[in-house]
């Protein structure tokens, strides 16, 4: 193999390699995200329970006994 063929070569490897750290970055990021918008998804779903149970409570607090 001549220089120039192997340098070639080792550019092409050198950029396939740093095209799947870019790629294995890219998924870690969007892992990360998606981590997030779940727990933010739980905080939400959360609060809209509490919201529920205290409007609940507060009609049965507004309920005449008889």
């Amino acid at each position: 193999m001549r220089y120039y063929e192997f340098a070639t070569f080792s550019e092409a490897v050198d950029s396939e390699k740093q095209a799947i750290k870019a790629q294995k970055q890219r998924a870690q990021v969007q892992l990360k995200n998606a981590r997030r918008q779940k727990e933010l998804a739980k905080q939400a779903d959360l609060r809209l329970k509490q919201k529920r149970s205290q409007e609940t409570l507060s009609k049965i607090n507004r309920t005449p006994v008889s």
